[in-house]
């Protein structure tokens, strides 16, 4: 290695070696020459200029999980001669990682939660002259959870909290600041509703056909049959609770052609039964199952481009706008006579604090409360419990309850009751 410390012995030792020193070691102050000044780190995360401004955030992450370690597994490389140098070499490198770490104190991800996690990162890196001078680390730090029903996990080894079949799929997505999801499309219904953060949804082919920003309590229920995709732009980490058509949630959901090839790049492979298989894991193919093939030109002529206008006026509605609405009675958001007009198999009210129905009733079809502002007091034959943001409850045909806010102040939730209507399309009168 041209250019290098001849302690290395090549690309593979260079990047585990500066790693462990590091991160097992904590030899921090190693930073200031093994990163170029001037490096442009870009993450998922943030991006950081300078190698200052690398031991600065390092220092930050250690203060948040004081005992964050990065495991080195494979290093993929190849010399990048267009870089290269009379003096010294260049290279390209691909490094996967296992990061452990324990949330200890605020930071970034918010308040300490004590909670030890687990995530891969890859990181892409350009080097010569013994420094790294570019670099694109990315990770998998979007989290998923499947609250009622299968939803649209790829991972065979999701955990699904309440199994029932009700007509539709609750699902949430957590995600730090600046992390961005893939375009994908679904052949039903795909609500969100912002819990927390500042978060931009954007769809289209490449993404770039329209975008809008919602903020906590905010709605959007996103047409059928066009790609779309969602990034968390706010500072911290921003979580987004989602309703899904259908107990399958339309069987999966159809990744624009580019995501699926940059999965394979990483050596994970999508079967055409929705699952996500690591080959870097050992992980193959179950027999029977295929890979999923790319949509070709002819088939993608198929997704539409909708505008900003096309959506925005008719798919999306604000949080202070709905609390008004529902100053005496639920405000109706999603259903054939609502403010967003769709037949999704399931409609969704808006109740505030003048507007919850305070005495015991019972509904015939499967009901969902989600609370997304304040703290709530569920009434039911058999007991009493308090529902805070981000909670789930599942409450059944015929069940009687009754439902007020547990506190003084602003109040909000949304209420998802299933209707005959089956799973399907966007609906248009």
């Amino acid at each position: 290695m041209k250019g290098f410390d001849s302690k290395w012995r090549d690309v593979p030792h260079f990047i585990n070696g500066i790693t462990h020193q590091i991160w097992k070691d904590r030899q921090i102050g190693s930073l200031r020459h093994r990163y170029a000044d001037g490096l442009v780190a870009r993450s998922s995360v943030s991006v950081v200029v300078g190698n200052a401004g690398i031991m600065a955030a390092t220092m930050a992450t250690l203060a948040e999980f004081h005992d964050r370690q990065l495991l080195g597994q494979d290093v993929i490389w190849s010399v990048d001669a267009e870089n290269a140098t009379p003096a010294t070499g260049a290279f390209l490198s691909s490094h996967r990682l296992i990061c452990t770490a324990t949330q200890s104190r605020p930071g970034v991800y918010g308040a300490p939660t004590g909670r030890q996690v687990a995530y891969r990162i890859l990181a892409d890196c350009a080097m010569r002259a013994d420094t790294i001078y570019d670099e694109w680390p990315g990770s998998d730090q979007k989290e998923n959870f499947t609250i009622i029903g299968g939803g649209v996990s790829e991972s065979p080894d999701q955990y699904v909290h309440i199994v029932d079949k009700i007509g539709f799929n609750i699902g949430a997505a957590g995600q730090p600041a600046h992390c961005r999801n893939s375009l994908h499309s679904h052949r039903t219904a795909e609500v969100f509703f912002v819990l927390s953060g500042r978060w931009r949804f954007f769809w289209g082919r490449w993404g770039d056909a329209g975008e809008v920003v919602l903020e906590p309590g905010d709605i959007i229920n996103i047409p059928t049959g066009i790609f779309r995709g969602f990034q968390n732009i706010g500072t911290d980490y921003g979580m987004i609770m989602a309703i899904l058509g259908g107990d399958d949630a339309g069987g999966g959901v159809l990744w624009a052609p580019q995501v699926i090839e940059d999965a394979r790049a990483h050596g994970l492979v999508l079967g055409d039964n929705g699952k996500l298989y690591d080959s870097k894991k050992g992980q193959g193919l179950p027999d029977g199952v295929q890979q999923m093939p790319l949509l070709t030109d002819e088939e993608l002529k198929a997704f539409p481009e909708p505008t900003t206008q096309d959506v925005v006026p008719h798919y999306v509605a604000r949080y202070l706008d709905l609390l008004a609405l529902a100053d005496h009675e639920p405000a109706r958001v999603i259903g054939p006579d609502a403010k967003l007009r769709d037949r999704p198999g399931f409609n969704v009210d808006f109740i505030a604090a003048g507007s919850a129905p305070s005495d015991m009733h019972a509904h015939d079809s499967n009901t969902v409360l989600m609370p997304v502002k304040g703290h709530w007091r569920l009434d039911y034959n058999g007991g009493t419990t308090t529902l805070n943001p981000g909670d789930t409850v599942a409450v059944p045909p015929g069940l009687k309850h009754s439902l007020a806010p547990a506190m003084s102040g602003e109040a909000a939730l949304y209420r998802v009751r299933q209707t005959d209507d089956p799973a399907g399309a966007t609906w248009t009168a």
